[in-house]
């Protein structure tokens, strides 16, 4: 499943990639004050997400 080590990487990954993606588009004057919102709180969804996949990896000894 998640590997707890890697798990940080792909999150801050994950995170910065988007912020990218949202930063080119406003360059170019195509993103909207919505668009950041929507892309920052999609990407903290699915870091929390990613996240959680170490505690169910876990096991309880």
């Amino acid at each position: 499943m998640g590997n707890p080590c890697l798990t940080p990487r792909q999150n801050i990954t994950l995170a910065l990639g988007i912020k990218a993606v949202v930063l080119g588009f406003a360059v170019f004057g195509n993103a909207t004050m919505w668009m950041a919102v929507f892309a920052d709180m999609g990407a903290s969804l699915l870091v929390v997400a990613n996240g959680l996949r170490v505690l169910r990896s876990t096991t309880i000894v």
